[in-house]
């Protein structure tokens, strides 16, 4: 619960919004992640969800089509196959997603290539991924104790729309997972919340796990 529900009715909260969207467009997907949050954590019905979500979607409609006209016409996001570039993502998204718990191979150029055809290798295992995900997000959704999870994994999918859509000059690049990755984060934390809730263990267990895997990863 926010603690100041009264200031909602300012808008106030469209603020840092619309500064992030300013810095970096990938932050347009706010009224999504909203509505989600809404819909899934406060149990909203749908309808009423978007109802409450629809002073930010005017909003960011609005800062959609100004940042549309400050780019100019000659502006070449870089790739060399737009087609390649998004039958491609799906196999980004899986790599990123495994990245999440297993972050080796990190590099800033991966030199991935774009793909030929849907029919291609790791176009297909990127489907087969992205078919699971939202598998995984329907099914995490039917609960009320699952909910968070599916918030987690929506929001890991949502966030990685906008540079799926826009065809880069890099097929993958890691500093993309960032923002997708705070979705994982309370996904894989709820999951965790739960196992333990289930199955509890001594606090010097966990506390000493938590250490190793945080050592583990710097």
């Amino acid at each position: 619960m926010a603690p100041f529900p009264g200031l909602r009715k300012y808008f106030l909260y469209l603020l840092p919004v619309a500064i992030g969207i300013l810095s970096k467009p990938p932050a347009l997907v706010f009224p999504v992640l909203l509505l989600l949050y809404v819909w899934l954590i406060e149990e909203e019905r749908p309808v009423r969800a978007l109802g409450r979500t629809a002073p930010s979607i005017a909003a960011i409609a609005v800062l959609a089509i100004l940042t549309a006209k400050m780019v100019p016409a000659s502006f070449n996001p870089g790739a060399a196959s737009a087609w390649g570039y998004r039958i491609a993502q799906p196999l980004a998204m899986l790599r990123y997603f495994t990245k999440f718990f297993v972050p080796t191979g990190l590099s800033a150029d991966t030199d991935h290539q774009p793909m030929n055809s849907l029919l291609d290798d790791g176009a297909i295992q990127g489907f087969l991924f992205v078919a699971v995900l939202v598998g995984a997000i329907v099914w995490t959704s039917r609960r009320r104790d699952t909910r968070p999870i599916a918030f987690g994994l929506a929001w890991f999918l949502v966030a990685l729309v906008p540079t799926s859509l826009m065809a880069l000059a890099e097929v993958e690049n890691d500093h993309l997972m960032f923002f997708p990755f705070v979705g994982l984060a309370i996904a894989a934390t709820w999951a965790a919340v739960l196992q333990l809730r289930r199955r509890p263990l001594p606090r010097t267990m966990v506390a000493t796990a938590c250490l190793l895997l945080l050592a583990g990863f710097g």
